[in-house]
């Protein structure tokens, strides 16, 4: 098995070195954050953040397949994700410019196709759903050769209570064991018996304030952290490494304090909030995101833009519904997004401070891309239409909205024949999450609101790993 381990870093980059304990691996390829995360007998690596910049190691060993036209055809939906995945690095090496960030997608997409195709790669790995542009690219060109993947995705976080994964092959397909174990519990409850880490969701029937992550941005085990010296050493060292490796050139540097002051001191537009929306009313309402991040891309394809699911709402949503959309709380209302978003008479802006959880409990549906807001709404027995792709879309009263053809049906179980999700649907559906899950986390975000050990959390993915190896399952 030649295997390619892509974003394993950290408190995870030890997995590769537990599994070939395990596994005769013929040959071992990673992308690393750091020399830590090496595994000894690795045949070729690149640094994590080098390989989003396109600054390959050994990169003239990579290039003797040219890329044509109908690989760049084949890749046209990845190049659409790809560029946009570049906001994130909008200010470095000129990448604010879409020649920039043209030149960069095909040195990636050459480089990779190279990579996979000589070093007979049959198994990728990625720590999480790519999004950070280079692991995006190598998702879509092993989609391309028929190369074997697999990843991990985590359940909403409820800190100190339930910080667990699922693994997959692609966001778009999810888990279809979900499904099928939903409709088993649905007709045979007797076998329902919930985990306290998973009735812990029922809590968020009664209110999200400090519940989930988007609630409460720090646990009791989370302030012990401000009393160590080397959290201190690791954000300082981590701040030198991001701007020397962001602002090399000056430009970059004049890009990035330009376009920040953009909004405060050169925006014409002004956004107006509404303070206390009538929640009286029939109502839909629409939670947006922040971003960049991986919930909208690649999660929310197109709906990306999520001037999109507005536009979509308000051209099939009765006339009769106000449309209440929230930006988020830390993220505000992107510049780029206000350009391009447009409303009518019926929708409104409501301040990012207010608790979403009011607006659930009232609303007559929910809309999301993908987010929390959806998954607390479906929690509180309410209809939601989701602009994207996450595990809960295979839940009941959750309807999956791609094009204006799926808001008939929608419209028609939401509007005319008042769907209502039963609590035994919920703890089916919960159940479902629990035998598929398993607790972990891949993002040192969550360390902090799960009980394991970083050497357990390895452990854990691991173990999943080697059972789905084995198994042959990816």
């Amino acid at each position: 098995m030649n295997i390619f381990f892509v974003g394993l870093t950290g408190s995870i980059g030890r997995i590769p070195i537990l599994l070939s304990k395990q596994l005769n691996f013929s040959s071992i390829h990673q992308i690393i954050l750091s020399d830590a995360d090496l595994h000894p007998n690795c045949s070729s690596y690149n640094y994590y953040r080098d390989a989003s910049l396109g600054k390959f190691y050994q990169e003239e060993e990579y290039a003797d397949i040219a890329i044509d036209a109908k690989i760049l055809k084949d890749l046209a939906s990845c190049e659409s994700e790809a560029l946009k995945m570049m906001d994130r690095f909008q200010n470095t090496n000129g990448l604010l410019f879409y020649e920039k960030r043209i030149n960069l997608y095909h040195k990636q997409v050459r480089y990779w196709l190279n990579y996979l195709k000589k070093n007979k790669i049959d198994t990728c790995v990625f720590g999480t759903i790519p999004h950070v542009v280079h692991d995006y690219i190598i998702f879509s060109l092993c989609k391309y050769l028929g190369i074997k993947t697999s990843m991990f995705y985590r359940f909403p976080i409820l800190p100190n209570r339930n910080v667990s994964l699922y693994s997959m092959t692609d966001w778009i397909t999810q888990d279809p064991e979900i499904c099928e174990k939903y409709n088993f519990h649905l007709k045979n409850p007797e076998a329902l018996k919930l985990k306290k880490n998973f009735l812990g969701y029922l809590d968020l029937q009664s209110g999200n304030k400090g519940k989930t992550f988007t609630g409460i941005m720090r646990s009791n085990k989370g302030l012990s952290k401000l009393f160590k010296i080397s959290n201190y050493n690791k954000f300082i060292k981590y701040k030198i490494d991001h701007w020397s490796t962001t602002f090399q050139r000056r430009s970059d540097l004049k890009n990035n304090l330009l376009t920040r002051a953009h909004p405060r001191f050169f925006s014409k537009k002004r956004i107006s909030y509404l303070q206390a929306p009538n929640l009286d009313e029939k109502f839909i309402y629409a939670s947006l995101h922040f971003q960049p991040e991986c919930s909208t891309s690649p999660m929310g394809g197109q709906y990306v833009h999520q001037d999109l699911m507005i536009e979509a709402l308000i051209k099939n949503i009765p006339a009769d519904y106000k449309i209440y959309i929230k930006p988020h709380i830390y993220g505000g209302l992107a510049q780029s997004l206000s350009r391009r978003i447009k409303f009518d008479h019926r929708t409104f802006l409501v301040a990012p401070s207010l608790n979403s959880y009011e607006f659930i409990k009232n609303s007559s549906a929910v809309a999301t891309v993908t987010g929390t807001a959806g998954w607390e709404a479906f929690l509180n027995k309410k209809p939601v239409l989701m602009f994207g792709e996450n595990f809960y879309k295979a839940a009941p009263g959750v309807f999956s909205i791609q094009s204006s053809e799926d808001f008939i049906l929608s419209n028609k179980k939401i509007f005319d024949e008042n769907f209502k999700i039963e609590t035994d649907m919920i703890h089916a559906f919960l159940k479902s999450m629990q035998e598929i899950s398993f607790e972990g986390w891949v993002d040192n975000r969550y360390e902090n609101y799960s009980p394991l050990s970083p050497e357990d959390n390895a452990n854990n993915i691991a173990a999943r790993l080697l059972k789905i190896l084995n198994n042959k399952e990816l």
